[in-house]
This record gives C-alpha cells, sequence and structure tokens, in this order.
C-alpha cells in the first residue's frame, strides 16, 4: 500500500491531443469490461471476476435512482467517488476511481490498454485523481499496487507516494480436505446490528492503528453503505465469532 503523506501539486503528464480525459458514461460500460479483463488478468485468474454483477452495478448506478442520489450527494459536497476514463478513437484505454474514505482518498483501478501504455496516460489520470482529492479538501491520497509492477511503483514514486505497508494474499482451494480444529462453544453467525459496538471495539484493539488511522476507520464504517442499500450491490458477508455473549472474532 502506498500513501501521499502530503497532497502537493503535480504537473500534468504529457499527453498526445487525440486522447480525451473525462468521467465515466454509461455507454462506456463495454469498453471498460474490456479493458479490466485485460489490464487484471493476473489478479481475476485468483479472485474471480463476474462481469455480470458489475454490469449490474453500473446499470444501476446510471438508472434513474442512481443518478438522483449521485446528484443529491455532489450537490451536498458528499460524492462518494469520481470515475475518470481516457478516451482515444472513440474507445475507453485508460481509467482510475477515486473513492472518499473519510480523511484518505481512495485511488484504486489505475489500468491502460497496452496498446497505449508509455504515452503518459497513466500519469495524466493519476494527476486528475489527485487534483481532485486535492479540490476535496483531502490531506491524503492512498492506493494499493503490485509488488512485481515497478512500471507503476516508479509512476507513484514520482507523484510523491511512499510506502506505507505490504499486503500478500493468502489462497486456499475449496476442495482441500484440511479442517481446521473448531471449539464448539465458539458459535458463527451472521453479523447483527446490536453487535456493532463489540466488533468495533475488537477491531480497534486488534488492527494496526496507522492502517486505521490511514483510512480514517470509524464505526460507521462497519455497517452497509447507503449506496449499497439503495442500488442492492453489497458483496460482502460479514460473520463473527462469539463465545457467551462475547464477540471474540
Amino acid at each position: 500500500m502506498l500513501e501521499a503523506q502530503k497532497m502537493q501539486k503535480t504537473e500534468l503528464g504529457e499527453t498526445d491531443d487525440s486522447f480525451l480525459f473525462r468521467d465515466l458514461r454509461k455507454s462506456d460500460l463495454s469498453d471498460f469490461l474490456d479493458l479490466l479483463q485485460r489490464c487484471f488478468a493476473g489478479e481475476f485468474e485468483i479472485s474471480g471476476f463476474d462481469p455480470d454483477h458489475v454490469s449490474e452495478m453500473f446499470n444501476r448506478g446510471f438508472g434513474i435512482t442512481g443518478r438522483l442520489v449521485l446528484r443529491l450527494m455532489r450537490l451536498f459536497g458528499k460524492e462518494p467517488l469520481k470515475f475518470l476514463v481516457a478516451e482515444a478513437n472513440g474507445k475507453i484505454v485508460g481509467s482510475t476511481i477515486v473513492t472518499n474514505q473519510g480523511k484518505s482518498g481512495y485511488i484504486s483501478t489505475v489500468m491502460v490498454h497496452l496498446d497505449y501504455r508509455r504515452k503518459g496516460i497513466a500519469t495524466r489520470l493519476m494527476t486528475d485523481a489527485l487534483s481532485y482529492v486535492r479540490g476535496r479538501k483531502i490531506a491524503r491520497a492512498v492506493l494499493h499496487v503490485d509488488s512485481t509492477n515497478d512500471t507503476a511503483k516508479n509512476l507513484y514514486s514520482k507523484l510523491g507516494f511512499k510506502t506505507f505497508e505490504h499486503s500478500a494474499y493468502f489462497i486456499r482451494e475449496t476442495g482441500s480436505t484440511h479442517v481446521p480444529e473448531n471449539r464448539s462453544e465458539v458459535k458463527i453467525r451472521k453479523f447483527q446490528k446490536n453487535d456493532l459496538d463489540q466488533v468495533y471495539d475488537l477491531i480497534k484493539a486488534s488492527e494496526d492503528s496507522n492502517s486505521l488511522r490511514i483510512f480514517d476507520f470509524a464505526k460507521k464504517d462497519l455497517t452497509t453503505p447507503f449506496l449499497q442499500h439503495i442500488f442492492g450491490f453489497a458483496t460482502q458477508k460479514k460473520l463473527v465469532a462469539s463465545l457467551g455473549n462475547r464477540i471474540v472474532g
């Protein structure tokens, strides 16, 4: 994980005049899905990818209710995310997303089509993303990058990002016969609304305080976001381990 500790001004990357940098449109869905699968093929081989689910979220976001809610949130300075794209010859060839996470702007899905790399597109997208974060009066930008992606890491370093922590994937095949020992007195169940205080205290005690600070972690982050209620695209399953009346995991 990388963070730009201070939002300093950066100059725009040099790009060819044939590139158009703009917000995402509903008509971009097909191009975006194609670009996503091209750029993150390795990650999706591990984590899986459901284009139908992405399409559903996309269509909900651009539906009547979605556009109305987003417009109202933007009006009151509560815009949850900014979706930037680069267009060339009528096709989407690059994109990035900025998500508002309190004191941090989380930059994700930074990608450029293989045929259009080394033309300044990623630099321009990142510069626009940082300008957006700065314009929202957010002091810190955060992103993740594959440890083997030296090209991206070099770009982020030039833009002022510093390494904050290293993460790793742990993979287990679901067909494995290994079953971990389970204490019968510990019950696993779905997260409930009245678990909120205990789970929040558990996370505060267990997680690295610097990580919680970077993302401005708060109790409200444990609830289902308002937009997920509106659009119906929650993807997480929240479970707790309880020992008697106490949440232990």
